[in-house]
């Protein structure tokens, strides 16, 4: 976490997703569900509301080499999306 001294230097906070648990949770039950690693979207909540001048970059994607056959469940930005601006 950068100090408070060098955070004015800072324009914003890259979030990199990939810490999704089931999307088929959402779809269900229209919560974002988070995995062993949700600090990486987490985290940035709490610095962007002490830095309000922070701009977000959120980076998800799709890791499958084969689609399912039913219907996508929402996709990494859609459920971002959600989780910050909710």
């Amino acid at each position: 976490m950068p100090t408070a001294v060098t955070i004015e230097w800072h324009v914003g906070v890259i979030v990199l997703w990939g810490l999704l648990g089931h999307p088929d949770t959402f779809v269900a039950y229209a919560q974002v569900t988070l995995g062993e690693t949700a600090e990486r979207i987490t985290e940035p909540v709490g610095l962007m509301l002490q830095h309000p001048k922070l701009e977000l970059v959120f980076s998800g994607g799709e890791g499958r080499l084969v689609k399912p056959c039913e219907p996508e469940p929402e996709s990494e930005s859609e459920l971002a999306n959600v989780f910050y601006l909710r």
